[in-house]
Order: C-alpha cells, then sequence, then structure tokens
C-alpha cells in the first residue's frame, strides 16, 4: 500500500469535507495512489466487515460475472461485482447476508468477501449482466 503523509491526509480530507467525495476517489485525483492501491485498501476493510453499495453505481466487473455461473446467481440471488487476487467480492441482499454468508463459503469453495445492496439492484444486475446466459 502507498504511504500517505499527515499533510496529503489532511487534504485529502478537507477535499472530502467540501465535495463529498470519497477518500480513495480523491487520492487518485490527486496522483498519490494508483487504482490498484484503493482497491487493496477497500479489499482490507472487507474484511473486517461488509460496506453497503448502490449496484447501480458501483457497478459489476465483467471479469467477475465469469467466476460465478448463472444458476447460482439466480438461486443464492447473488452477483460478482470484483475479482481481486484470490477473492471474489459477491454482492448479496442486507436481509440474506447473516444466514447465506457463511452458506455460500462452502457452495462455492472459494475466499469471499461481501457487499450489500438491495433486492431490486441484484434483481436488475442479473439481468443486465448475464442478458447472454439468459437469451441462450
Amino acid at each position: 500500500m502507498v504511504q500517505l503523509s499527515g499533510h496529503d491526509i489532511e487534504d485529502i480530507l478537507s477535499e472530502q469535507s467540501s465535495t463529498g467525495q470519497r477518500f480513495g476517489d480523491i487520492a487518485l485525483q490527486m496522483g498519490l495512489c494508483k487504482p490498484e492501491d484503493v482497491w487493496r485498501a477497500w479489499s482490507g476493510q472487507l474484511d473486517e466487515s461488509p460496506q453497503r453499495v448502490n449496484l447501480e453505481q458501483f457497478g459489476v466487473d465483467s471479469q467477475a460475472i465469469e467466476h460465478l455461473p448463472l444458476h447460482l446467481a439466480i438461486q443464492y440471488h447473488i452477483v460478482p461485482v470484483r475479482i481481486l487476487a484470490d477473492k471474489l467480492v459477491v454482492a448479496i441482499d442486507e436481509a440474506a447476508y447473516p444466514l447465506l454468508s457463511p452458506v455460500l463459503a462452502t457452495v462455492l469453495e472459494r475466499n469471499l468477501k461481501f457487499v450489500l445492496c438491495t433486492h431490486r439492484e441484484i434483481a436488475t444486475a442479473i439481468r443486465s449482466y448475464y442478458t447472454n446466459s439468459l437469451a441462450a
């Protein structure tokens, strides 16, 4: 990870308070880090607890889709959103997370991280990103 100076952090926080942008986005704009650094930091935060995302704004990495078959996406109502080294980041309905997260780790036999979103956002993402599979 990139080491930021106290001055860099103050500048980022000042910009964040006035614009409402995310810390990592500002650090990228200032040229203080690379996208990979932001992803590593974000992945570390997901180790602590899942974060709420707006899936429509957050988007889905098409490479992640290849790591979860359509039938499992539909069965568990989940969508893979990012692949980070050996970790698959999966969007899951906030209400289903407590019950499904331990089951999914076993079923998928993967190192999983979770982001939380609404049932509707997941349904929309499944239709959008698995379009070719649904048409077949």
